[in-house]
């Protein structure tokens, strides 16, 4: 006689328990389908189409950026959330610039374009973005920034973290690990506001391990 189910044994083709896995800030399809109350018919349109570059945010603006999680078996381990951001707009540089160049920026200090200029000269355009996160499907706890009282008046509000303090100025992938452990069809909010004088556009991931289960 044989047993008609297995039990103790893995379901998958291999012994990995776990996997390394990024989350996008933009995920496909990039958009969001509207209802054309015209004609009845589920469209994309240019007005509500998100490219995977990244999300648009104004001057001084927020924006929102839900991430969910897939519909899998599987768990998803967060290490660390990675930020950057572009000029998206027309004035204040170069559009598509990833960095902003302050005085002096000339011939004795290194150049007059972004591949020349040196040391402090570039300052990334990511740093000039504060953001809180948000755990909405694990028990609706902040990872960071988020509310809090504030130290010169007492109230309580949001009070986000610079992005400075997460991620070093370096290319790469150093950033500091925020360990944290999300079921599947979980939700996490990152709640991004800009300081900078442009509009620019935000672009990012979250990195972690899907845990096998």
């Amino acid at each position: 006689m044989k047993q008609a189910v297995k039990f103790g044994e893995l379901r998958r083709h291999d012994a990995r328990k776990a996997i390394p896995f990024f989350y996008g800030f933009v995920q496909y399809p990039f958009g969001t389908m509207l209802v054309n109350d015209a004609t009845g018919v589920t469209e994309q349109t240019a007005a509500n189409l998100e490219g995977p570059d990244g999300l648009p945010i104004a001057a001084g603006g927020v924006r929102e950026i839900p991430i969910v999680m897939q519909q899998d078996a599987s768990a998803f381990h967060l290490c660390y959330i990675k930020y950057g951001a572009f000029l998206s707009g027309a004035t204040g540089g170069t559009v598509g610039s990833r960095h902003r160049l302050v005085p002096p920026a000339n011939v004795l200090s290194g150049g007059r374009t972004l591949y020349v200029a040196q040391k402090n000269q570039m300052i990334p355009r990511w740093s000039e973005l504060d953001v809180s996160v948000y755990m909405t499907s694990s028990g609706g706890r902040d990872l960071y920034g988020g509310f809090q009282r504030d130290p010169n008046t007492g109230a309580m509000e949001e009070i986000p973290v610079p992005v400075m303090a997460l991620q070093g100025d370096a290319d790469g992938m150093g950033s500091i690990r925020t360990a944290f452990q999300l079921p599947r069809e979980a939700t996490v909010r990152v709640r991004v506001q800009s300081r900078a004088a442009q509009a620019l556009n935000v672009y990012g991931f979250l990195f972690g391990y899907k845990i096998m289960v």
